[in-house]
């Protein structure tokens, strides 16, 4: 495998809608400095998927060996990490194209699939002819890869080396931040971070409502509803507590500690709390 120093060989295996946000914004980070240089492939299952990635891409898909079909095989059979990017449904089809060997002793396999765990993916791959240790490492990053502000949940097997860790962190981070947590908990976690979307395009949604009710244009109401919300994500990113944060807010008579009442009388932490309990249980369901 390459050293974090050199060009690690990357390829994405499936590009529906997280494939392609991850090649946007490992190709947006190409202008800044990064600490592990990538060499990119890609490969669609079918030619219409190559199409719509590449005109997805436009000009950058030049910097990408790009490919579908058949073209898994030499891809994946030539890259330090094997990024499986399509659907625990489609693993089987992918796996029997990929045909994986003994060579995969020497590669580090990335899964982007919700809900099927390290083990059932060893299962499967060991039935591929993989090895049966091979070093597997799930992470879940979320759409904002494409802008590089992503946060990315990271589990591995206590088998795989932290030097492979270290090296799939460092590729995700090119695309956002990176949060290792216990394979137990990664399901809970993605489902958090979901709600928490859920919740602020509903946010932003209804504040923007708000906004055109009273008279301010739409497009100025909704960019004031999203530029509002990430400033205060972002200081509570920072370390500020949720509890700082009102307290810094709530001057005497102040239109933020009014609104927060407004919240809740409209029952809306429990709304909130109903959807990440809920959330999670539907999950752990799939």
């Amino acid at each position: 495998m390459a050293s974090p120093a050199g060009a690690v060989r990357v390829a994405i295996l499936g590009c529906g809608s997280m494939g392609t946000s991850l090649l946007q914004g490992f190709l947006r980070k190409r202008t800044t400095p990064v600490s592990l240089s990538l060499q990119l492939a890609a490969c669609t299952r079918t030619q219409q998927s190559f199409d719509r990635l590449r005109a997805t891409l436009g000009n950058d898909s030049k910097a990408i060996d790009l490919g579908f079909g058949n073209h898994a095989k030499d891809m994946a059979e030539s890259a330090d990490v094997i990024v499986l990017g399509c659907r625990k449904e489609d693993l089987s089809a992918a796996l029997n194209t990929v045909q994986p060997g003994r060579s995969y002793a020497n590669k580090t396999i990335v899964s982007l699939m919700a809900g099927f765990s390290s083990a059932e993916l060893q299962q499967a791959l060991t039935e591929s002819g993989a090895p049966a240790e091979t070093a597997i490492v799930r992470v879940i990053p979320s759409f904002a890869a494409r802008t590089c502000t992503s946060v990315s949940l990271l589990a591995s097997p206590a088998a795989v080396s932290q030097r492979r860790i270290d090296i799939v962190t460092q590729i995700f981070e090119q695309v956002g931040s990176v949060l290792q947590v216990d394979e137990d908990l990664l399901t809970k976690g993605v489902a958090i971070g979901s709600a928490c979307h859920a919740l602020a395009v509903t946010a932003v949604d209804s504040m923007t409502d708000a906004g055109v009710c009273e008279g301010i244009p739409r497009s100025t109401a909704a960019a004031l509803a999203a530029q509002f919300l990430r400033s205060a994500a972002g200081l509570m990113a920072d370390g500020m507590s949720p509890e700082e944060l009102k307290s810094a807010l709530s001057t005497p008579k102040g239109i933020t500690l009014n609104a927060v009442a407004e919240l809740d009388r409209g029952g809306t932490r429990r709304a909130v709390i109903d959807a990440g309990r809920g959330a999670v249980k539907y999950a752990e369901s799939m």
